[in-house]
């Protein structure tokens, strides 16, 4: 492991640049590729089939042009984005939102070292010893976009960890790129609201090079990797986790979707007494830890099994 401070020539240059960059990184793999041309793929956990062949489409592309793919190493999309750039030779750049000792989620252990052994690298701001707390994603999204040229967001919700990515690439004069998708779909909602507000809509991966134009600090490609067995892992874990340490609130908002399973926000918010308003926020905040999930639409139900 290398630690870099943000005054050493190694720190990545256009993270230095960005609002509130990292004192320092705490690095695994090529340190080299963080000064090299990237772009972020980002999208749901909860993604659909359409939203996976999306970004295993548009990472094969974009990866084997010389450019790096950077994602958040999470269960889902970011997976995809991973292992579709290592499968073609490219160089990937996951960036956890924990310590190297507390790898999460843990069913990703494996591509973590894979991303190293392939010449990529993983980078967190937190010491190793750093568990995984609600607190630290958010701000994580913010070195996922500062890295990069662009973002792509393939598949989002209203609210999600992907939007508040996009909302941290808006804010560093970075290019946001949205894929279509049906507008019945869940998770086309965040990338609607994306567009409407001047992300730029691409339906393939060369609409995103042209723009990008040419770039002169690509990444080596390696050889197709033709043989990679990981398969993720897209079946929650049962994790348990205290609450005790949290907010009442937060807590009575988990014991009620807990005990009404497929509850939607309206529900909640009568149940608990509290406004819409606040209902929101508290779900946007489960849902970044992965406490809870949106699905159908509206509907809330628990993801592991808490102790609250």
């Amino acid at each position: 492991m290398q630690i870099i401070n943000i005054n050493d020539e190694k720190y990545p240059k256009l993270l230095r640049i960005i609002k509130n960059p990292p004192k320092k990184l705490y690095v695994e793999g090529d340190v080299e590729l963080l000064n090299k041309d990237l772009f972020a793929i980002i999208g749901s956990r909860n993604y659909t089939e359409y939203g996976k062949n999306q970004a295993e489409r548009f990472a094969k592309k974009i990866s084997k042009s010389g450019i790096g793919i950077v994602s958040g190493m999470a269960i889902g999309i970011d997976t995809f984005a991973h292992i579709e750039t290592i499968k073609n030779g490219g160089k990937t750049v996951a960036v956890l939102g924990s310590g190297f000792n507390y790898i999460y989620p843990k069913e990703n252990r494996e591509l973590f070292n894979m991303i190293i052994k392939t010449g990529g690298v993983v980078i967190s701001e937190y010491p190793p010893n750093t568990q995984m707390q609600k607190k630290n994603f958010p701000r994580r999204n913010r070195i996922v976009s500062g890295l990069c040229l662009g973002t792509l967001v393939v598949e989002a919700t209203y609210r999600s960890g992907t939007s508040i990515t996009a909302n941290f690439t808006i804010e560093q004069k970075r290019k946001l790129y949205c894929i279509p998708n049906s507008i019945d779909n869940k998770n086309s909602c965040g990338t609607i609201n994306m567009l409407k507000n001047g992300a730029t809509l691409v339906s393939k991966p060369e609409d995103i090079l042209k723009d990008l134009g040419v770039l002169n600090n690509k990444v080596q490609i390696n050889k197709k990797v033709d043989n990679i067995e990981f398969v993720p892992n897209n079946k929650k874990s049962k994790i348990h986790i205290d609450f005790s340490n949290c907010d009442d609130i937060s807590r009575m908002v988990v014991s009620i979707i807990q005990h009404n399973t497929g509850i939607d926000t309206n529900m909640i918010a009568q149940m608990s007494k509290l406004t819409i308003q606040n209902i929101n926020s508290i779900l946007t905040n489960l849902e970044i830890e992965g406490l809870v999930e949106n699905y159908a639409g509206c509907k809330y139900r628990i993801v592991g099994d808490y102790n609250v």
